[in-house]
């Protein structure tokens, strides 16, 4: 599982490298102004907000570890506050490399990650297989990670 975190992390970091260095040296696929950046009060914006809660679920087990630290009253709140904002940061440079690359008329759910770094590379090489593989071994390491859990 830490080298499936590790690899989460490489491929965060590389989308967000790639996404920054394609946006400054051609240009980005979707308009970043600010009425584009807020969400609109309709009921198609109000059903991603269960995609975004989603993405937060999991940093409150670290509460498990409580046993094996030192303050728990002190660690666990501490914890979940540097969870919670390294998740929004992590997620919000992943969705900025992807907005770069994808129009987000055209963003697959199933094949968004792998079709962003196609477009921000240029071309299918070897790169985004690996990508391609890193990505379905984190998400193996997920799945027995809330098994285990």
């Amino acid at each position: 599982m830490n080298l499936a975190a590790f690899a989460k992390i490489f491929t965060i970091a590389a989308l967000a490298v790639l996404g920054i260095y394609v946006a400054v040296t051609k240009g980005v696929a979707n308009d970043f102004s600010p009425k584009n950046l807020l969400p609109e009060m309709n009921l198609s914006s109000w059903s991603n907000l269960s995609v975004i809660i989603f993405n937060f679920l999991g940093f409150e087990v670290v509460a498990t570890m409580a046993d094996d630290m030192d303050k728990p009253k002190k660690q666990i709140p501490q914890a979940i506050i540097y969870g919670g904002i390294l998740i929004a940061f992590f997620y919000l440079i992943s969705a900025f490399g992807m907005s770069v690359a994808v129009p987000t008329s055209k963003l697959s759910a199933s094949s968004g990650l792998l079709d962003s770094f196609i477009l921000l590379i240029g071309h299918m090489n070897w790169f985004v297989v690996i990508i391609g593989i890193m990505f379905l071994y984190i998400l193996a390491s997920e799945m027995i990670s809330w098994a285990l859990v």
